[in-house]
């Protein structure tokens, strides 16, 4: 094992150095020998790449030398190797010889410049510049083998010593400056002379004159030196082109282009190519636009618009349309403003002047409707090819005008004043609509006249026979064809099949198709002795009777389809005003009085026929009915129309609309003068006349009269729906008020003030009234006061300040007697006079005195029970007042002021509260207490019917009023006493007598006098819960002091009301109370027959006591009761008895 010793280490050390040298120097001494060849490999390589100026670089690579089997590596730089050849300022390959004891071996290597420049332009021509986008600029690192490139246009190159301005070859020094080191090099550039300069046409040749500028696009110039050596192309510019002008186009070249030569310059030559230009839409649209900017559309008027003006903004217009989305941008919104409101004027005016031209035929309204001229069926003819023909000034201009309307680009512009496109055109109607409405209709009209254009005019019910095929033909065309049914089509109002088959019949010189069809039909096959042909007939009439009639009884129905459609057009609210529908029923009326008379034997057949169409039944189904039950049903209906969820009216017929007013005379007379003057036209002889006179009527109504008479007027009125009929300041909602206003204005001349006037009197007259009629509590009643006074006050400021002399003229001609009528109206309500002279009429107003009573405790009885309970003594109470009330109306003008405008009665409200009934008294007018209750009569009379739908109203009036008259005293006092009874608990009141037998007796004669029918209804129909009348006549007997008496009545009204029950239906089952508290259910004629034994009985025992028997025969009324009740039922009973007939 070695010691380690730094000293033993030093002397090891020397020791193999000298061991390495010595072998070393063996090994060359061994190479020193000959060798057989050597070689430069791969593997070996010495370095092969220069750059320029570099010297050669030995210290690196080798060779190897061969010998023999051995191979030795040898440095390049070993002594006696010899590498020759290299010469480092020339460019590009260098073969170098390296040459080893007499061995020689060759290798290649590179030399490049530093810095070089390629892919340059290397040809110009004169004035060209130099074209830095080609060429790179290399720069070689050290290596010579990797390479740092530049563009010619780059920062770090400087190009110096171009210059195109003469032909020759030009030294180019480019310079590069890079990381602090500058290298250059010069480079050569050949300037050549231009020889030829050929044109590639741009690929656009064909403007429109608004395409603003040249397209150059796919243009440029061949450039050519003479030997050829450069060719180039350069891209057209603007700078080269002259000659091009889109301005020169004109309206002459929208059809036939301009040929423009455009001259392209390049080099001091030129070329040559040509352009066609066409005047475009848009150039157009804009020349328009200008032109119609000078049409001021900001003046207080209408401007004019010429026709010219207007075709061509209508032109325009159309071709802005057709533009594309890019073209259309082109357009200014003011240059299309410019252009759409003249042609928006423009095609409106000239759509209506043609629509104009079919005057002859039809005319469209503004609101729609067409109405029938048809003046001659050439005429129509000459219509019906414009609306088939495919083009037409007609369809052209509508489509237009429809384009506008619909279209909001244009719709919402606005054209003058606020008023846009829209709402200028709103009347003008599509003409498509028309031509669908109109044309077909037309050419049924066309069709049919040809079917019986042969018949000739002068024809007989019997020689209708040799035109039996016609006849035939017309009707089976008529009966097939769609527009007989009833229907509302297009935006047009319904025009059924009747008015074109009317149309066709007018060009016939006796207007007779219809007639021409029935009469064949009726006279000639209905009236046959054949079967088949009286089949025919009367299947041809009944397939005819719902499309179309014959003469008056056409007039019916039409009056009859107008009254259908008047009252439509209240229940679905669309009319406020039932004026239209009571003019059509009075009309009808007339017609069917007219028609039930008639002689005409096929005119009464169809009267008595069913007619589809009108009516349904309580499921909705449709029903025929006769145009007279129609007519009955418009009388009476009462239809209920929901408004909203909370809102609900009832719109009544014709007799309902009269409401408390219904049989008044002076009403009625007063509403058929209305009626009368509203049909006339404000051109007929004596209509400013009739109408003061009829608004003098008005005025001279009652207050309730007016009031009742306004809610006639409009059934939403009533509810408060539309506030007051004479309030103008929202327009007017009834023609009443219009007419009156209208014909009072046009008397005020230029009066400012007495228009005012007018409308304060007419306020004050709608105030009064309401202040009379409707308030049912003294808070309501002081504000129709206000109302009232207000409204006066105000008249007579205008009055006493602001007329004129000349208005006081007219004034004192015009409204002076309402002025004054209203201002002591006025002055009434404030002041109630001390004494009151009713002169002859004191007894009158003392007995409606004692009815008011007896309303008063009608109406308190009301409030505390339901419904019908006393309603018959309220109906007798008016019955026994309304005479008195008619005998006042007809009395001097003292007593009627009296009556109508003094506050000299009362009416009596109960109001319910937790704390009880608490008593108001109204004052107020007799004329307004008997107002208010006899609304309470008559609401119930003509808001009641029988199943049949007979008003009770018509049941009550004549006999059963005039009983209910006579016993209103009977009735009254057991009212009085039922009263007492419930109001007055605490006081004593068996000695307190109620009736007065002498008005029993007369009641109970009345009674008698009625019918049995009568006398059902006076009892069950109107006093069927508290039975007033029968209580009435037992209390009378009760007071009497004879028990056996009055029991004996008790029976006779037990029978009696049996009687009645039996009357209705005598086997109807009806509950009989036993003697011995039992319940039995029996007929009514078995409880009847029993009745009238117990009366017999209960009379007979009357003998007991000859006093009693003496007494009660004596009482004529009782006994002719007790006798009446024997003699019917003996009647009843031998009817009921007889055998009856076997049902077939």
């Amino acid at each position: 094992m070695l010691k380690k010793d730094g000293n033993n280490m030093k002397k090891f050390s020397k020791v193999a150095i000298l061991i390495v040298a010595l072998v070393a120097c063996l090994s060359f001494m061994a190479g020193c020998d000959s060798i057989d060849g050597i070689t430069v490999d791969e593997l070996t390589a010495p370095r092969t790449n220069y750059v320029q100026g570099q010297d050669l670089d030995l210290s690196v690579g080798a060779i190897k030398a061969i010998s023999g089997d051995k191979t030795t590596t040898i440095a390049l730089n070993a002594e006696g190797v010899v590498v020759e050849g290299y010469d480092k300022s020339k460019l590009g390959d260098q073969e170098l010889t390296v040459t080893y004891k007499e061995k020689v071996a060759k290798y290649t290597v590179t030399v490049v410049p530093r810095m070089q420049v390629t892919g340059q332009d290397a040809y110009y021509f004169v004035g060209e510049e130099l074209n830095l986008n080609k060429g790179i600029v290399k720069i070689a690192a050290d290596n010579a083998k990797t390479f740092t490139e530049y563009k010619l246009s780059d920062s770090a190159i400087k190009i110096e010593g171009f210059d195109s301005s003469t032909a020759g070859e030009k030294d180019v020094t480019v310079t590069c400056t890079v990381n602090g080191n500058t290298y250059s090099t010069v480079v050569k550039a050949t300037i050549l002379e231009v020889s030829t300069v050929t044109l590639k046409a741009p690929n656009k040749t064909a403007y429109n004159s608004h395409d603003g500028v040249i397209d150059l696009n796919g243009g440029y110039v061949t450039v050519k030196d003479s030997n050829n050596r450069l060719s180039k192309e350069y891209s057209l510019t603007k700078d080269m082109i002259s000659g091009f002008n889109l301005n020169a186009a004109t309206l002459e070249n929208r059809t036939t282009p301009l040929r423009q030569e455009i001259t392209v310059t390049y080099k001091g030559k030129t070329c040559k190519y040509t352009i066609q230009i066409t005047y475009s839409d848009v150039s157009l649209i804009k020349l328009r636009a200008k032109e119609c900017s000078v049409i001021d559309w900001s003046s207080e008027t209408f401007p004019d618009v010429d026709d010219v003006l207007g075709a061509n903004a209508k032109e325009a217009v159309e071709l802005y349309t057709k533009l594309s989305t890019a073209d259309k941008a082109k357009i200014t919104e003011q240059e299309l403003l410019n252009i759409v409101r003249p042609a928006a004027v423009y095609g409106g005016n000239t759509y209506l002047a043609e629509l104009g031209k079919f005057k002859e035929t039809f005319i469209v309204d503004t609101s729609g409707l067409v109405h029938w001229t048809s003046t001659s069926r050439e005429a129509v003819k000459r219509d019906y090819d414009i609306l088939a023909a495919k083009e037409s000034v007609f369809k052209t201009t509508g489509a237009f005008v429809d384009m506008l309307k619909s279209d909001t680009k244009f719709s919402t512009m606005i054209v003058w004043n606020g008023v846009d496109v829209a709402t200028l055109l709103g009347k003008v109607y599509s003409p498509n609509v028309i031509i669908d409405f109109i044309e077909p209709r037309l050419k049924y009209a066309l069709d049919l006249y040809d079917i019986v254009a042969n018949i000739p005019d002068d024809w007989t019910a019997a020689s209708l026979s040799e035109h039996a095929d016609a006849i035939d033909a017309a009707k089976d065309f008529i009966t097939s064809n769609k527009f007989t049914a009833l229907t509302a089509e297009s935006l047009f109002a319904s025009l059924p099949g009747r008015t074109l088959i009317g149309m066709a019949s007018k060009w016939r010189t006796n207007d007779d198709i219809v007639d021409i069809l029935y009469n064949y039909y009726f006279y000639n096959l209905m009236k046959s002795e054949n079967a088949l042909e009286r089949q025919k007939g009367t299947e041809a009439i009944n397939a005819l009777r719902n499309i179309i009639l014959p003469g008056e009884m056409e007039e019916l129905w039409e009056a009859c389809y107008s009254t259908l459609s008047s009252f439509m057009q209240l229940t679905s609210a669309k009319s406020i005003d039932a004026t239209s529908f009571l003019v059509y029923y009075v009309n009808t009326d007339k017609l069917i009085d007219k028609l039930s008379k008639t002689e005409d034997e096929l005119l009464a057949y169809l009267y008595n026929l069913k007619y589809s169409g009108f009516m349904v039944d309580s499921e909705g189904n449709a029903m025929d009915a006769s145009l007279v039950q129609l007519h009955v049903y418009f009388a009476n209906v009462n239809q209920g129309v929901r408004l909203s969820e909370t809102t609900a009216v009832y719109i009544g017929g014709y007799r309902l609309r009269f409401g408390t007013m219904l049989g008044n005379e002076i009403f009625e007379e007063f509403v058929a003068k209305y009626l009368a003057t509203v049909q006339m036209s404000t051109t007929d002889e004596g209509y400013g006349a009739a109408v003061e006179s009829m608004f003098n009527s008005y005025m001279g109504l009652e207050p309730h009269m007016q009031y009742v008479f306004l809610t006639m007027l409009s059934p939403f009125y009533q509810y408060n729906l539309i506030g007051d009929l004479w309030d103008f300041s929202n327009g007017h909602k009834s023609a009443f008020t219009l007419m009156i206003y209208r014909h009072y204005l046009a008397q005020f001349g230029e009066s400012e003030d007495l228009p005012q006037l007018f409308a304060e009197l007419a306020k004050a007259s709608e105030y009064y009234a309401k202040r009379s009629y409707m308030p049912d509590t003294l808070e309501n009643q002081q504000t129709y006061t206000d109302l009232f006074n207000a409204a006066v006050n105000a008249a007579k400021n205008i009055v006493e300040y602001n007329l004129s002399s000349a208005d006081l003229a007219i004034f004192n001609n015009t409204l002076k007697p309402i002025y004054d009528r209203y201002v002591a109206c006025a002055k009434k309500i404030k002041d109630v006079p001390a004494t009151v002279d009713f002169g002859d009429y004191a007894e009158t107003f003392a007995t409606l005195d004692k009815i008011l009573a007896n309303f008063d405790t009608m109406i308190y009885l009301l409030s505390i029970s339901s419904g019908n309970n006393v309603y018959s003594v309220i109906l007798a109470s008016y019955a026994k007042a309304l005479p008195l009330v008619n005998s006042i109306r007809k009395a001097p003008a003292n007593i009627v002021e009296l009556y109508r405008y003094e506050n000299l009665s009362k009416i009596v409200r109960y109001s319910a509260s937790s704390a009880g009934i608490a008593k108001i008294e109204i004052r107020c007018t007799y004329e307004f207490a008997l107002a208010y209750y006899f609304d309470q009569a008559m609401s119930y009379l003509i808001g009641n019917k029988l199943n049949n739908g007979t008003l009770a109203y018509d049941i009550f009036v004549g006999d059963v009023q005039n009983f209910y008259a006579i016993a209103a005293d009977t009735m009254a006092a057991q009212a009085m006493k039922l009263y007492d009874a419930a109001f007055s608990k605490d006081e004593d009141l068996s000695a307190k007598k109620y009736t007065d037998m002498a008005a029993t007796k007369n009641a109970i004669n009345a009674y008698l006098a009625l019918t049995s029918a009568n006398r059902y209804y006076a009892i069950r129909l109107f006093d069927n819960r508290f039975f007033m009348f029968f209580n009435g006549v037992k209390l009378a007997y009760s007071e009497a002091g004879n028990e056996a008496i009055s029991g004996v009545a008790e029976k006779i009204i037990a029978a009696e009301n049996y009687a009645l029950l039996a009357f209705a239906n005598p086997d109807t089952k009806i509950n009989v109370k036993r003697d011995d508290g039992t319940t039995e259910q029996i007929t009514a004629k078995q409880a009847y027959g029993e009745a009238v034994e117990a009366l017999k009985a209960a009379y007979t025992a009357l003998s007991v006591s000859a006093e009693n028997k003496t007494a009660f025969d004596a009482d004529k009324s009782l006994k002719a009761w007790y006798d009446d009740i024997n003699a019917k039922y003996l009647e009843a009973k031998a009817e009921w008895e007889k055998p009856q007939e076997p049902q077939a």
